[in-house]
């Protein structure tokens, strides 16, 4: 969920995680790697929660810097066997990779989702939430949440799909994911 305060003094972001107790051995990690061969990278300093010898968040929630994007998901489901045969091809990327590339590589949201759609594998289908930071003003409250603060990626076999629903945090204050 992101949420924006009624006064816009702040936006909260929250992720659950539905594992079980047999996986609730979390770390908080914090890499930084300063620079590539083309100069600083946006998400040169990623922190997220994550688990002893994984170099990814298992939970896939993760704080960038200096990007100042946060890119958390929830799971969809497919009860389409069918979309797999027809859709996941050898030169794809599973989600997870290609998130991580997304986290270093894109100064912000919409970026953010162009980068992750590259090579869809359509295996981990997920609705990944990208919130940018820099897009939020804390300092004056009075000012309206502007355009690509919030943007939804959604994947499935043979399709990612991205939009900016900034407004629907002006209208209503809040967007929520479910899993669906």
């Amino acid at each position: 969920m992101v949420r924006v305060l009624p006064d816009g003094s702040d936006a909260l972001i929250s992720h659950a995680n539905w594992s079980g107790f047999e996986v609730m051995l979390r770390i908080y990690k914090a890499y930084t790697l300063r620079y590539n061969a083309f100069g600083a990278l946006p998400g040169a300093t990623t922190s997220f929660s994550s688990y002893p010898s994984s170099i990814y968040s298992g939970d896939d929630w993760t704080q960038m810097a200096p990007s100042r994007l946060v890119s958390l998901e929830t799971t969809i489901g497919n009860d389409n066997a069918t979309l797999y045969t027809l859709y996941v091809q050898p030169r794809s990327v599973f989600a997870w990779i290609r998130s991580v590339v997304a986290n270093r590589l894109a100064p912000d949201a919409p970026t953010w989702a162009a980068l992750f759609a590259r090579y869809n594998s359509g295996t981990a289908n997920d609705e990944w939430l990208v919130v940018d930071f820099k897009r939020f003003n804390a300092s004056s409250p009075a000012q309206p949440v502007g355009d690509n603060l919030l943007w939804v990626v959604d994947q499935a076999p043979g399709f990612v799909v991205s939009i900016d629903v900034s407004s629907v945090l002006r209208t209503s204050g809040y967007f929520a994911s479910y899993n669906m």
